[in-house]
């Protein structure tokens, strides 16, 4: 068995028909993740570093999936984990109490630390311009400071969807 295989599977979202179908602490898996059909692509790795790039792959090939409703009033989480929990039943007990455990408050959805890093994410995004300042107050000081690489240092890597 690969997992979650199902061709219905493929139409339907699997947290939302498993938060309909699972009770409160209620669990499924592990369960192998489903292997992408072209193999991963970690490029650009420096040639000293390939042997740990296979390492990454062949655990990302292990992967396994966990599903879990923490309460009446929480959606199933998914967790992907790697093989030594899957196969470990005190591992995954302590990884599955973990998540009962930060999944209290009816309110939040996630995991407290995720709840955390989203908060945390969405709000330093106001603060970017702040920081850029900052940091272009602070590079005004260099002497020797490339004028391409001041330019390419303080702009994003992405194009912003209102360039025109």
């Amino acid at each position: 068995a690969e997992g979650l295989t199902d061709p219905i599977l493929e139409r339907i979202d699997d947290r939302g028909l498993l938060t309909i179908c699972l009770k409160s602490q209620e669990f499924i898996g592990p369960l192998p993740l489903q292997k992408p059909q072209s193999p991963w692509h970690l490029t650009g790795v420096p040639e000293e570093y390939i042997s740990i790039r296979e390492e990454i792959i062949n655990a990302m090939n292990e992967l396994h999936v966990v599903y879990i409703k923490p309460s009446p009033v929480h959606p199933v989480l998914r967790a992907e984990i790697g093989r030594n929990i899957a196969i470990d039943e005190r591992k995954l007990f302590i990884l599955l109490q973990a998540l009962l455990e930060q999944t209290v408050v009816p309110g939040i959805f996630e995991p407290y630390p995720l709840y955390i890093a989203d908060v945390f994410v969405k709000h330093v995004h106001g603060s970017l311009l702040e920081l850029r300042e900052a940091a272009v107050s602070d590079m005004s000081r260099v002497n020797n400071l490339n004028l391409t690489d001041y330019f390419l240092l303080l702009h994003d890597y992405r194009s912003r969807e209102d360039f025109e």
